[in-house]
Formats: structure tokens, C-alpha cells, sequence
């Protein structure tokens, strides 16, 4: 037994739910971009590297950076 199915009888569905597809994987690739950015973020904003950089950089070494620390609540 065998179907015979017309090349854009069956291409057809493919092709309605192609673009709404690729809609939704620029819009999940675009919103795992900014939560990555805001993640990341948080996590390096105590460090406060810029600034010892910037001073190694300029050759100041007797200066202190401030440590901040976060503490979980277990």
C-alpha cells in the first residue's frame, strides 16, 4: 500500500510554520543573551576588578580594593 502526496500539499505545513519558528528561536536566543549579560553581572559587580586593574595599570600597587562578600542563607 503506498500514498501519493503531492510535493506542496506536503510541503505546505512546513512552510506556514517556518517563520514563526525562527521567530521564536531569535526571541529565546535574544532573551538567554540578556539574562547571560544580567547574570553575569551580579556575579562580577563585588569584585570590583575594573577598578584594581586599572590601578595596577597605572602603577599604583599600595592601594587597597574593597571586597565585598555575598553570603547565602543556608
Amino acid at each position: 500500500m503506498a500514498i501519493a502526496v503531492s510535493e506542496s500539499d506536503f510541503m505546505a505545513e512546513i512552510n506556514t510554520n517556518t517563520r514563526p519558528k525562527i521567530l521564536v528561536c531569535v526571541a529565546v536566543l535574544l532573551l538567554e543573551t540578556i539574562v547571560g549579560v544580567l547574570t553575569a553581572r551580579c556575579v562580577t559587580l563585588p569584585l570590583r576588578l575594573n577598578e584594581a586593574v586599572k590601578d595596577i595599570a597605572a602603577r599604583e600597587f599600595d592601594r587597597a580594593v574593597a571586597v565585598s562578600r555575598i553570603e547565602s542563607a543556608n
